[in-house]
């Protein structure tokens, strides 16, 4: 089970993108015959303070800031409506006129792209930075108002007013009840100092932020709280009162100390505890030991290599519990610097987006020394080719969308060309020999063109590089082009389209009915027109038109080949209301739904999202206030209906919403209160029989005991020690954690206390084994007869998969000592069988269990008595074996040798 800790505190710098997902969009990068020009940034991008004097603010508004009000959601940009935003201070609730308001403007990600990576970096990690330095920005009226132009799109406002910040994410459409809304709070900076041994600060020092839980628990350093040091040793981490915030409180992170510290590989100071909402005003001083550097690189056909790659750097004897240095790049001369502690082993680790290996090298040993890393593509696999257009110009400085399948890696991800058309990519784990290249097609849709592809034929690949040549990208056959219309007017966008067929022939074992149709290319218009090109099986067409704004409505049947088809939609209604709940609930266990009291049109399935459309969306939340949102619902009469995962029944019902709402709305919808409904229950769980040394376990998952639909089980992943929300009223839960044995306990009160302990041992004796020929072994396994849990599944949060793994104990492979064995058995019915084994001729080294077929041989010994047996504890339990069949399998294994 994974841990969600980490996501709850992801902080509230998470809008910021991974830099791999971003740094694949680069479109220019040197391959090592030539150097193309790069385009660069700011000289001081990275370095200018954040609250530097910034240009005449730009400002969208054009009425006197005291006569805007939030009615004026009409005033428009050439990109769009302007969205009206109240800034007010989170105490009082009263408007701040004044406030510095900016943000990022549509568009600039790409701009971004052409970027060297050290700048760019530091931009997409700090995203506050990026609207600072290249955004816009203004300043609220004395109601507090401002109107942002989001270019129809969803992004982040930032505030700042008198010593106080804020920052709200903000749509252009299904605004909250009363619209919305920056809150001001007192801004607080966590400083740090750091000085090397000789007490001089030092710069270019990785410093982290970590989180001890109180169930002792130490999270690894949350994203957005990594910096490195400036060349006079000082760093900032700003908004320290928003750390635990993603959009709402997490009272599942019980976050006990905060702690500073450097992020040196090797040194292993628990850093300084420190208050997120009182941080010292003067600097946290964090002291080096004697340290050193790697110097690392990447070499690729004799030059180093730059461009989507990172290093890091681990003592070889740290565990993964010892907090990781964010990533360092490359540098403009290709070399990587990063900061180690001196004395014992190091794993120096180098990556690409999808390649990966690492080196184990001595650590410096003296203050100041440095140790040279130099990594070779020689080890890896490398595709190269030249990317052309259907006019036969190149794609130079492009990134073209590639959809692959190579090794153990699959997905989709955008591969950057040089100013000649070429790309090199790079897969592998620097140890395997061979590759097999299963898919792999690059797509491209021009800004006015159609969408094209390229399909590279399936082939093993060999270490270093391999040489596509030249890949054309052309246009396929049109399935069907046409435009659309919203509410009788050309819509670009945001929508989606999908063609799905009634195969005349389906292939054996497929579903009936309409399947959708993958890999199709789909090109958008500014104007509304829409083209999908590829290849479709026989049988009938149609297209499945959807949109988060958008009503259901029925699939469009259409001949493959027609350009004049006419998608007409019509935008649906929005819904908001605001429920109060306990202020520790954890709202992600809550479930907010519209039951449609009408019929919903056959074609509703085919509405894309249709279930999620009926469950809310929950906005920012702040103490008891839980805000919830629906769009593009049709009209009618709906339930709407408030649950918690895996409880099958809601713990209220609001009856009767009718869409569209009446003149002065439905009052109900203001103040659902849900307090006295549901209950914040916080899980003290231990474990009896924990291995001395072993970690103990993050989270437990939580099943009411009544479920709603017996083969797929639905419940809470709740971190130890963390809260669960629960029916006010009671009842009873199964709280599991392989391989501890499920425990049944009670909801009563606000505190759950738990001990799991291991499944028990039950001695079992195989009589009449007889002895066995040197290097031959007896392995009993046992496993549990599912009683149909094998075929129900889970979920629970995050998490999923087979029920089994959950309440049942796992497989057992045990070799009998004397005849023999202790395994820990459930309570129910389990079968039992018995190999002999004997190593193989030359066969490779392995384990001791079943999963070793390299190194040892097995032979089954067909007849037991019992051959089911239940565990409990009780024993031992005596298992006749018949000498005979023993001495076949014997024979059988010898022959096979």
């Amino acid at each position: 089970m994974r841990a969600i800790l980490v996501l709850a505190l992801a902080g509230f710098l998470a809008i910021a993108l991974g830099w791999w997902a971003w740094n694949a969009h680069e479109p220019q990068f040197a391959l090592p015959a030539a150097a193309p020009a790069v385009p660069q940034a700011p000289a001081d991008t990275a370095t200018a303070p954040l609250h530097a004097p910034t240009n005449e603010p730009h400002t969208a508004d054009s009425a006197p800031a005291n006569q805007r009000t939030a009615a004026d959601a009409g005033i428009t940009s050439a990109s769009g409506p302007l969205v009206p935003v109240r800034v007010v201070d989170a105490e009082q609730g009263s408007p701040v006129a004044g406030a510095e308001v900016f943000w990022a403007r549509p568009g600039v990600w790409q701009e971004l792209a052409g970027w060297p990576a050290a700048p760019r970096r530091a931009m997409l990690d700090d995203p506050e930075l990026l609207a600072r330095r290249m955004g816009r920005s203004t300043r609220s009226g004395a109601d507090g108002l401002v109107h942002v132009d989001c270019g129809g799109q969803a992004l982040t406002l930032f505030a700042y007013a008198d010593g106080r910040h804020g920052q709200a994410w903000v749509t252009p459409s299904a605004p909250p009840r009363g619209g919305w809304t920056v809150r001001l709070e007192v801004d607080r900076t966590l400083r740090v100092r750091v000085l090397g041994a000789d007490g001089v600060p030092r710069g270019a020092v990785p410093v982290l932020v970590r989180a001890e839980l109180g169930s002792g628990e130490l999270l690894d350093p949350l994203q957005g709280k990594s910096v490195h040091t400036e060349a006079d040793g000082c760093a900032e981490l700003r908004h320290t009162q928003n750390w635990l915030r993603q959009g709402q409180p997490s009272p599942r992170a019980e976050v006990a100390t905060w702690r500073v510290l450097l992020g040196v590989p090797g040194h292993r100071d628990p850093g300084v505890a420190f208050a997120v909402d009182a941080p010292p005003a003067e600097p946290i001083e964090l002291h080096l030991p004697a340290i050193g550097s790697v110097v690392a690189s990447v070499v690729h056909q004799g030059v180093r290599w730059q461009h989507e790659v990172q290093f890091t750097a681990r003592a070889k004897a740290d565990s993964t519990a010892v907090p990781a240095p964010p990533p360092v790049l490359p540098g403009p001369d290709g070399l990587a610097q990063l900061p180690v502690a001196c004395g014992g082993e190091l794993v120096v680790t180098v990556e690409f987006p999808t390649a990966r290996w690492h080196e184990t090298v001595m650590a410096p040993r003296r203050d100041g020394e440095q140790v040279q890393v130099q990594f070779t593509t020689e080890r890896l696999f490398a595709l190269t080719g030249l990317l052309v257009g259907p006019d036969g110009a190149l794609l130079a400085n492009h990134s073209v969308t590639a959809d692959f399948e190579v090794g153990a890696a699959m997905g989709s991800r955008q591969v950057p060309t040089d100013e000649r058309g070429r790309f090199v990519w790079f897969f592998g784990s620097g140890r395997s020999q061979k590759l097999a290249l299963r898919r792999l097609q690059f797509t491209w849709h021009a800004s006015h063109g159609s969408p094209v592809r390229a399909v590279v034929a399936p082939r093993d690949l060999g270490l270093g590089v391999t040489d596509l040549g030249v890949l054309r990208l052309g246009p396929e056959d049109l399935v069907v082009a046409g435009r659309v219309l919203v509410d009788g007017a050309p819509r670009s966008g945001p929508w989606h389209l999908a063609v799905e067929v009634l195969p005349t022939a389906p292939p054996p074992g497929t579903p009936d009915g309409f399947v959708p149709v993958p890999e199709l290319l789909r090109g958008h218009f500014d104007d509304g027109r829409f083209e999908i090109r590829g290849t479709v099986p026989p049988g009938r067409c149609r297209l499945v038109f959807s949109g988060n704004d958008i009503q259901p409505m029925a699939p469009i049947e259409f001949v493959p080949g027609a350009r004049d088809v006419e998608v007409s939609a019509a935008v649906g209604h929005r819904l908001t209301a605001r429920a109060l709940v306990p202020a520790a609930t954890p709202r992600k266990d809550l479930v907010a739904r519209l039951r449609p009291k009408f019929a919903l049109p056959p074609e509703a399935s085919a509405w894309s999202g249709l279930p999620d459309r009926l469950v809310a969306c929950s906005g920012d939340c702040t103490g008891e206030e839980w805000p919830l949102h629906w769009s593009g619902l049709p009209a009618g009469s709906y339930d709407l209906e408030v649950g918690i995962a895996g409880f099958p029944a809601p713990v209220a019902v609001l009856a009767e919403v009718v869409l569209p709402l009446a003149a002065n709305g439905d009052p109900r919808l203001t103040a659902i209160d849900l307090r006295s409904a549901v209950a914040a229950v916080r899980f003290e769980v231990s474990f009896a029989g924990l291995l001395a040394g072993a970690a103990m376990p993050s989270s437990v998952v939580v099943f009411p005991e009544l479920q709603a639909d017996a083969n797929e089980w639905r419940g809470c992943e709740v971190p130890v020690g963390g809260v669960m929300a629960a029916p006010a009223a009671g009842g009873h839960v199964l709280v599991c954690c392989p391989p501890f044995a499920p425990a049944r306990v009670a909801l009563a009160g606000e505190r759950v206390v738990v001990t799991l302990g291991l499944w028990p041992v039950t001695e079992i004796r195989c009589v009449g084994l007889p002895a066995l020929p040197e290097g031959f072994e007896a392995v009993l396994s046992v496993q549990g007869l599912d009683r149909g849990l094998g075929e129900r599944y889970y979920q629970a949060g995050g998490t999923h998969g087979g029920l089994l793994q959950l309440v049942a104990p796992p497989q057992q492979s045990v070799v009998l000592r004397d005849g023999l064995a202790q395994l820990r058995l459930g309570e129910g019915e389990q079968r039992l069988t018995l190999y002999l084994r004997a190593p193989r001729r030359g066969g490779g080294a392995g384990g001791a269990g079943r999963g070793d077929p390299e190194r040892y041989a097995y032979e089954q010994v067909r007849t037991l008595d019992p051959e089911h047996v239940r565990g409990g504890g009780s024993g031992p339990i005596l298992v006749q074996v018949v000498p005979e069949e023993v001495a076949a399998a014997v024979a059988r294994l010898l022959e096979a040798k």
